[in-house]
């Protein structure tokens, strides 16, 4: 049975990339968990086969809009407490997308954290280069225990 927010696929950067730091600052500053910076291309999905077959293989590079709009959202799965994330839009492709930077469970994010936000990665390359495609378990409402089974 699938369970909360299934196998989902992420685009996301290497740790060598700026946005990674970024993220991690972002998270230690809003008391966050660390949030891997990523644009989620599918999410639900109730096995790794059924993830990996479902996404096709990203062509071109994400880019963020701009660092200067970013946006807490809830994330609602059931059974889960809401999922508050912080986001910038972007595109991939034709496609808008998001990157997620910050989440964390239950405390939703406040106007002096998307400051923070803005702070920390307005200064940063637009582009996600170098991406990697990844496949993550996330069927229980503790990010850190989140796995990464991408073959």
């Amino acid at each position: 049975m699938l369970q909360g927010l299934g196998f989902c696929v992420w685009l996301t950067v290497r740790k060598s990339h700026p946005w990674w730091f970024a993220s991690k600052t972002l998270c230690d500053e809003t008391e966050s968990d660390f949030c891997r910076p990523h644009v989620r291309l599918l999410q639900r999905a109730s096995n790794p086969r059924e993830a990996a077959i479902t996404t096709p293989l990203t062509t071109g590079i994400f880019r963020v809009s701009k660092w200067t709009t970013p946006r807490a959202e809830i994330l609602h799965a059931e059974g889960w407490p809401p999922l508050h994330r912080i986001v910038f839009d972007g595109q991939l492709g034709k496609n808008h997308m998001e990157l997620e930077v910050a989440r964390r469970f239950n405390t939703p994010f406040q106007m002096e954290d998307l400051n923070a936000a803005i702070d920390i990665f307005q200064t940063h390359p637009l582009s996600m280069t170098d991406a990697m495609r990844l496949i993550i378990r996330a069927e229980v409402p503790s990010v850190r225990r989140w796995k990464d089974i991408s073959p």
